[in-house]
């Protein structure tokens, strides 16, 4: 019986890592269009946990309605606390990225300048958040 009440508790704590839902983590701000860098290290999403739990995004995916897909791969939990935030960039070098100090370096995952999408799923492919944007100005973030 000592083996089975761990394997309960693990399969527990899996489904409650699992059971976020949509708006429980948006997207509260994104740079798609640096001025003062490159797109390439300067480009950022900013997350927000609107719960009062904290909440582990490692595998969860960032993709948008084209070929962009990316799987969070931290080496092991990228906890989101309770109505915190959490920077995404494509470059965690903070002296050619424009400063930033990140929480995760989501490398390749590119935003577009004109019209794209920004899509946070789960592992099992359901949707927590999705922003969808037509425009940006070149040096400023949207909102």
């Amino acid at each position: 019986m000592k083996r089975i009440i761990p394997f309960i508790l693990f399969l527990y704590s899996v489904n409650v890592a699992c059971a976020q839902n949509a708006g429980d983590v948006i997207v509260t701000e994104f740079m798609a269009n640096p001025n003062a860098v490159a797109d390439n290290l300067g480009e950022w999403i900013e997350f927000y946990n609107t719960t009062s739990g904290d909440i582990d995004m490692n595998g969860w995916i960032l993709k948008d309605l084209g070929t962009d897909l990316h799987v969070i791969n931290n080496g092991g939990p990228l906890m989101i606390l309770s109505h915190q935030y959490l920077l995404f960039v494509r470059s965690s070098d903070v002296a050619s990225n424009g400063g930033l100090v990140a929480d995760y370096a989501m490398g390749s995952y590119t935003l577009a300048n004109i019209a794209d999408e920004i899509i946070l799923e789960r592992p099992d492919s359901m949707i927590i958040d999705e922003v969808d944007y037509t425009t940006t100005s070149a040096g400023k973030s949207t909102e």
